[in-house]
């Protein structure tokens, strides 16, 4: 795969958060014979195009009393989901196996999931695969992203009545995700075991207009629009995020449709980052000079339980869409299954190493989030 020259260049301890060894795929794992693949590449791919109006819609089928209130023409709300050099590697093939190293999983009375073996010996027909996937933040001139972003479209008064165009969201994100498994449909869901998986990223959580956006009041000198390449500068950056995570990845994905609960994606599974894994971090980085907090070195074990739930809010009438998660620390309660952060630094603006400040361990517990966004037009009461 290409590299990424912006993760390669992040500080990591005192190396990088990734490096060119990184960006080797290999398609399969466990066989030393190559199985017969449908193999893909992608080099180069961007999409550029900012959503000014998004909508939930319900079926035709869908009893009146459960429609959605307003039909959404009129939205003024938007999605943007851009993306700047997309390079990616997949490959599928026919695989046995091994049952006792393949899951599927199921939740107990509380939510916590449950792993289930698909026998306890023998083997059993998968679809492998092998993925690899690579984006770049954005151009030299900064007229080009990869970003997810809410967008106000609703008048400016300022500019005839034309959408305002803020944003806010993650903005130029530089991201490598790589790893390879197998694939079954075991107990009615799609069940994914994801060995050696390495996802890198870097982005920037901002908010502000889009460029070439009139602003809705002009200062008193300069322009009133903001600058083609505003996502080239650092103005409207609350902070930077970047991560390192590997490891292994089970998940089973469950769908559901209810009128009362509205339509779920449910994703259960669990996330082993080994004991004797180094360079996974998360860093949270200042945006005018580059000086960083970094969680690094984190070795242990989560489950999850993830709803993402479409239904309609029943106060408004409109469409909401919801997002409940519980995580579960050291699910299996083990010595190694203990959540650790070896290295807590703190890194300096420009170059050198992080100065440790300690470290953290959580040996257990479940941390629950639930939250609901009803979109809606109009000025804030």
């Amino acid at each position: 795969m290409p590299n990424n020259a912006t993760l390669n260049a992040i500080r990591l301890g005192s190396g990088t958060l990734t490096t060119a060894a990184d960006y080797q795929h290999n398609i399969h794992r466990d066989t030393v014979t190559n199985p017969f693949s449908l193999i893909l590449a992608m080099r180069g791919a961007e999409f550029q195009a900012f959503s000014r109006r998004g909508r939930f819609t319900t079926s035709a089928n869908v009893a009146a009393a459960n429609q959605f209130a307003d039909n959404g023409l009129n939205n003024q709300w938007g999605l943007a989901l851009p993306f700047y050099n997309l390079n990616a590697n997949a490959a599928v093939y026919g695989v046995d196996a091994p049952a006792n190293g393949a899951y599927y999983y199921t939740k107990d009375a509380n939510g916590k999931p449950i792993q289930n073996l698909v026998a306890t010996s023998g083997t059993t027909s998968r679809l492998g695969f092998g993925i690899a996937v690579g984006t770049t933040g954005r151009d030299a001139g900064g007229t080009k992203t990869t970003s997810i972003l809410l967008i106000d479209g609703s008048p400016n008064a300022n500019n005839a009545g034309n959408p305002t165009d803020y944003y806010m969201g993650l903005r130029n994100i530089d991201m490598f995700l790589k790893g390879n498994g197998t694939i079954g449909l075991e107990n009615g869901s799609l069940n994914i075991g994801l060995k050696d998986m390495l996802l890198a990223l870097s982005t920037e959580i901002a908010a502000g207009y889009l460029p070439g956006a009139k602003y809705k009041t002009c200062p008193a000198t300069g322009s009133c629009t903001s600058p083609i390449d505003n996502f080239a500068k650092n103005n409207d950056v609350l902070f930077g995020l970047k991560l390192r995570l590997g490891g292994d990845l089970n998940l089973s994905i469950v769908p559901n449709s209810s009128i009362a609960d509205g339509s779920a994606l449910t994703v259960l599974g669990d996330f082993t980052m080994p004991a004797t894994a180094t360079g996974n971090t998360v860093q949270i980085s200042d945006p005018i000079d580059g000086s960083a907090i970094g969680f690094d070195n984190i070795t242990g074990k989560l489950a999850f339980n993830t709803a993402l739930v479409v239904g309609k809010d029943t106060a408004s009438g409109l469409g909401k869409v919801g997002v409940n998660t519980a995580v579960y620390f050291n699910p299996d309660k083990s010595i190694d299954g203990a959540l650790r952060v070896k290295d807590i630094n703190f890194y300096p603006p420009s170059t050198g190493a992080g100065a440790r400040l300690g470290e953290l361990a959580i040996t257990g517990g479940r941390l629950n989030s639930s939250f609901s966004i009803v979109p809606r037009n109009g000025a804030f009461n």
